[in-house]
């Protein structure tokens, strides 16, 4: 399309950097230029928006497309690859998604007011990286330093309107407006991440960079093979979340994305990627935050909401709900198994009210078989359900199971191991012969 009488800058600073944001190129574009102001640069170009630092989800006619690309000196294309465009998905949550470089991800994952940036790698480069803009991350994905948000020097947050460059802070300046402090001066620390395979897992599922994608999805395991990076990367933050916020049900609250940590993303990613091996790292680190939470039963007690998410009321792909329930229903019977294990008495017997005789798993409407059985094996040393307490002190209680199930099972504690081998070895058996 051909504007002649339509202003240009003389465009210095070449294509766009394949993971380069639109916003980090048009400021970088904008620096070099007469017009180093956002708002009065769109302006120019007709393309004025109420707000401009929604600028990437906002730009969708053609026209003004191509009359910033002119202006600047470029393709429209290097314009409308950095578009993310909008679409909504659960009308009834409100949810709205964007496209960030091919894979679908929720629009509050983007921070479009505040600009991140890693010192270390605006010394290698000095554009801004799409995937600084995404609050999931707290950290550079190749340097793994901490992202900077607010200038060191006039401690205010770091901004898009002023078009200054990357490199600099856009509220420091001489009287002549020009920038006065470098913030890749101010090197952060560095993020341990103990999993660096999961967490580059996990950022290869939205990096811009076609490689990475094609790198993270040959880390999936073929149960996973059919699902999107959308849908997977939307359920490694909901998991992750289970970690940030016990409370969470299935929201995704601003204040507590910031809180999301490398190592959060890597265990998350980690339960995806490393079968049933990964998912019960993650149950465990849940039953350790969750174990003492008042006034939850069940799988939710124990596992916080990571239980919630295979549920119908979760927002997450069914093939993913189902695969999470499979996963879940695994770990629990995988945990009472190892628990039975440890709590065997040491005579080496299998006594069975020496096993554990509830599961903070179990559901109350349906009892577990195996901790019927061993009740009534309690019982029977107690002289049946209508007996009398007994006045052995170590067996404190003994659960009742009802057909219906109804009731919540209560907690047996049996007697030492001691005493109940001791007692039955004196027990006297008796055989239909005699």
């Amino acid at each position: 399309m051909k504007l002649p009488s339509a202003p240009r800058f003389v465009a210095t600073v070449g294509p766009p950097h394949p993971d380069e944001s639109l916003m980090g190129y048009l400021t970088r574009a904008f620096s070099v230029a007469t017009v180093d102001h956002l708002p009065t640069a769109l302006r120019l170009a007709d393309a004025a928006k109420p707000n401009p630092l929604a600028l990437a989800t906002t730009l969708e006619k053609d026209a003004e497309i191509a009359r910033i690309a002119h202006l600047i000196g470029c393709a429209p294309s290097d314009i409308g690859a950095r578009i993310y465009r909008t679409n909504h998905a659960q009308p009834r949550r409100k949810r709205i998604l964007i496209d960030f470089f091919g894979t679908k991800i929720r629009l509050r994952y983007r921070d479009a007011a505040l600009r991140r940036v890693s010192p270390k790698a605006l010394q290698m480069a000095q554009y801004h990286r799409a995937i600084w803009e995404l609050r999931v991350f707290s950290c550079d994905p190749d340097t793994k330093e901490r992202l900077l948000d607010t200038c060191p020097v006039c401690q205010q947050p770091l901004g898009w309107l002023h078009a200054l460059g990357p490199t600099v802070c856009d509220k420091c300046v001489d009287d002549d407006g020009l920038p006065t402090v470098d913030l890749r001066d101010f090197e952060q620390s560095l993020v341990e991440i103990p999993d660096e395979e999961a967490f580059d897992f996990v950022v290869g599922l939205v990096h811009p960079d076609p490689s990475r994608k094609q790198a993270a999805r040959k880390l999936l395991p073929a149960e996973y093979h059919d699902l999107s990076n959308s849908a997977l990367f939307d359920a490694i933050v909901a998991m992750a979340f289970c970690l940030a916020d016990r409370d969470a049900r299935f929201r995704v609250s601003v204040k507590y994305l910031a809180g999301l940590t490398p190592d959060m993303l890597s265990t998350t990613g980690r339960a995806i990627i490393g079968g049933q091996a990964g998912f019960d790292t993650l149950c465990e680190r849940l039953r350790h935050v969750n174990g003492t939470r008042a006034g939850h039963h069940g799988r939710i007690k124990e596992l916080g909401h990571l239980a919630g998410l295979s549920t119908s009321e979760s927002p997450l792909d069914p093939q993913i709900r189902s695969i999470l329930l499979e996963k879940i229903e695994t770990n629990i019977a995988n945990a009472v198994e190892a628990e039975s294990l440890e709590t065997r008495c040491p005579c080496g017997r299998d006594h069975e009210p020496h096993s554990p005789c509830v599961r903070r798993g179990m559901s109350r409407s349906r009892p577990d078989p195996r901790l019927a059985r061993r009740a009534a094996a309690a019982q029977s040393l107690t002289g049946g359900a209508s007996a009398p307490r007994s006045p052995n002190l170590s067996l404190k209680r003994v659960a009742k199971y009802g057909s219906s199930g109804g009731e919540k099972p209560k907690a047996i504690l049996c007697a030492s191991s001691e005493q109940m081998c001791g007692h039955i070895n004196r027990t006297r058996k008796t055989h239909s012969h005699e």
